[in-house]
């Protein structure tokens, strides 16, 4: 079951999707996307690419990928600015996606339990 929650900002107005194994929903939004000539770009880290590379492979096969080091290090100006360089790089502006996902566990099924849009690269609707 998917729940969703509208952010009210006028026409800048986006959905938040909660619910479990969206894997499916997710590449096919991303796929949409990328057929409109939108970009899409992951950033995630060393943790979540390791033990959820199935769904990353899976869903994101397409697209750049940026992994940072795991832990409170990337936390930092340093590693914002890797971020914004690869976004950058990748020309994604807000007309782009973003996504973050979430597992419960390290243990959890090859698809991510949890996914909600950004906030800060909004994915169209």
């Amino acid at each position: 079951m998917v729940d969703s929650l509208k952010v009210n900002l006028g026409d800048r107005s986006y959905p938040i999707y909660f619910g479990e194994n969206l894997s499916g929903q997710i590449l096919d939004h991303v796929n949409k996307l990328t057929r409109e000539g939108r970009k899409v770009a992951v950033i995630t880290d060393e943790h979540v690419e390791r033990t959820q590379k199935a769904f990353v492979d899976t869903v994101f096969n397409a697209v750049p990928l940026l992994v940072l080091p795991s832990g409170e290090n990337s936390k930092s100006i340093e590693g914002l600015s890797q971020c914004l360089d690869f976004l950058s790089l990748n020309k994604l502006d807000r007309g782009g996606g973003a996504a973050h996902c979430n597992s419960k566990d390290s243990n959890s099924d090859p698809d991510f339990h949890d996914c909600v849009k950004s906030t800060g690269i909004k994915l169209p609707t």
